[in-house]
């Protein structure tokens, strides 16, 4: 009684005024999360591999920027399996509301998702693919025991020893294999495939395979091996005398690895729009690039309509060998 009593007191306009404050109030609050300031609480960044692995990493330096950023914790979940097929499809199902992040790689989106006997997810529709960060590549790596010196020269020879010479990878269905089974198809080399559950490189160095696709800093370990090209379109500036797959004539052995951030489907447009700006600036920033480069994966931005373009060519570039290989990952 006592608050009617109080409001018929008012004057007229302050009667308009409250109620049009209480108009406001209630049109606020009818407002979604996500229309309002982003973020207004913390965000998860959920990694596919264990603690410490390169995609940890990357998705770590990410996460601070991001936390540096938004003045909001960026907290790091691991949840390692299948290649982080697992983890991508759990995200895939959570709230679009920008909140939740996902470490995307080749892994996850390229290759994993068709390599399970049934399809967990569409790696472009039931994501929102929020920006590139990184690129990688692989390098075609020899025994310093064996005689070719570059992959023109490695292709000759596996085809003269057809039957004898065998390649390695770190495990069935990896960029590692399947690459070197497109290249092995494609050159017509008649190698066989030895999966190791480690890197396969001391195998490869003590002469056991003759061949292993790897990352430059896993297979630099001096004299015992050699480096024949790199899978990247042109040569790197780490390793400027290692020419290309293409320069021999390969272009079945040619083939970036990438990492993203990516959310599940249909991230409310204000929330989008700021995480891939800030994302965008933090790769911009000298310290976060010099970071990247320490572990061997120069920053590369992709908005989001360039990246699901770009992840969409990659799909259809791999799926092929993936089919002809009959590898599956259980």
């Amino acid at each position: 009684m006592k608050s009617y009593t109080a409001l018929r007191s008012l004057p007229i306009a302050s009667v308009a005024t409250w109620s049009a404050l209480i108009a406001v109030g209630t049109v606020l609050a009818s407002v979604p999360a996500s229309a309002q300031e982003f973020p207004s609480k913390p965000l998860r960044m959920v990694v596919g591999f264990v603690a410490g692995s390169g995609v940890d990493v990357s998705g770590r330096i990410v996460a601070q920027f991001l936390s540096e950023a938004f003045n909001q914790p960026v907290v790091v979940e691991n949840r390692p399996g299948m290649a982080s097929i697992v983890a991508a499809r759990d995200v895939s199902k959570a709230t679009a509301d920008g909140y939740t992040l996902f470490m995307c790689t080749t892994s996850s989106h390229v290759t994993g998702p068709f390599l399970t006997r049934q399809q967990p997810y569409d790696p472009i529709k039931d994501f929102t693919l929020i920006a590139q960060v990184v690129e990688s590549y692989l390098v075609a790596a020899a025994p310093a025991t064996i005689p070719p010196n570059t992959l023109k020269e490695f292709a000759a020879w596996a085809k003269a020893n057809s039957g004898k010479v065998y390649y390695a990878s770190p495990g069935v269905g990896g960029s590692s294999h399947l690459l070197a089974e497109r290249f092995n198809r494609g050159a017509g080399l008649g190698m066989t495939h030895v999966p190791y559950k480690g890197s396969g490189v001391p195998e490869l160095a003590s002469g056991e395979t003759q061949l292993l696709f790897a990352l430059p800093a896993t297979v630099n370990i001096g004299p015992r091996l050699k480096l024949l090209a790199v899978s990247a379109p042109k040569r790197l500036p780490e390793l400027p005398t290692v020419p290309t797959a293409r320069e021999a004539g390969f272009v079945d052995a040619e083939a970036v690895l990438w990492q993203g951030v990516c959310g599940p489907p249909n991230i409310p447009k204000p929330a989008l729009a700021r995480l891939t700006e800030e994302i965008r600036r933090g790769l911009a920033r000298p310290d976060v690039r010099e970071r990247y480069l320490k572990i061997g994966t120069p920053p590369t931005y992709r908005g989001p309509a360039e990246f699901a373009e770009f992840a969409k060519a990659d799909v259809a570039s791999w799926l092929p060998i993936i089919k002809a290989s009959g590898a599956v990952i259980e």
